[in-house]
């Protein structure tokens, strides 16, 4: 498995997903709410949500039916990230924006910038020994994936403002 301790992941040294079955077992175990709370509110008995979150464990079926609801519950999509990934698609999450105000552009584009130098930090450490490796590839990939949703949520927030803009104009 390649997550780390709920403590560890939680204080910054983040799971490097490589399964749909660390994605669920990050989902589980990783979020901000309790494994025994997010059964309770899932309506399955905390022993099935465990054993179906181990990767480890083949004796019970993680439900698709539970991506969703997990999701919304613990706000964390690494499932969704990971299958996205892994069709070759990047989602992020729609901005709203209030009417009037840019400042949030200035921090879209910002965080833009910011994963623009992440993906440059992690090509020049991919290459700087001559080759490149499946796991340098695999973090460049990563990494590359996170700035093109910063560039779409970016986009997104412009045309929210452009709509705003365009319903708000004079007769």
């Amino acid at each position: 498995m390649s997550t780390v301790g709920r403590k560890a992941c939680r204080s910054g040294k983040r799971c490097e997903i490589r399964s749909l079955g660390d994605a669920i077992y990050h989902a589980v175990h990783h979020s901000d709410v309790p494994t025994p709370t997010l059964a309770e509110r899932l309506g399955v008995r905390l022993g099935y949500l465990c054993d179906a979150a181990n990767p480890d464990r083949d004796t019970a079926q993680f439900q698709a039916r539970l991506i969703v609801p997990i999701t919304l519950l613990t706000g964390d999509f690494t499932m969704l990230d990971y299958l996205e990934r892994e069709v070759g698609r990047v989602a992020f999450a729609v901005p709203q924006s209030p009417a009037g105000e840019h400042a949030d552009l200035f921090t879209a584009l910002a965080e833009a910038m910011r994963e623009l130098g992440e993906d440059a930090e992690s090509l020049r450490i991919a290459v700087d020994d001559g080759t490149i490796t499946s796991e340098e590839a695999e973090a460049f990939e990563r990494e590359a994936d996170e700035t093109i949703a910063a560039i779409a949520r970016m986009k997104a927030i412009v045309a929210g403002k452009v709509r705003r803009l365009t319903v708000r104009k004079p007769a």
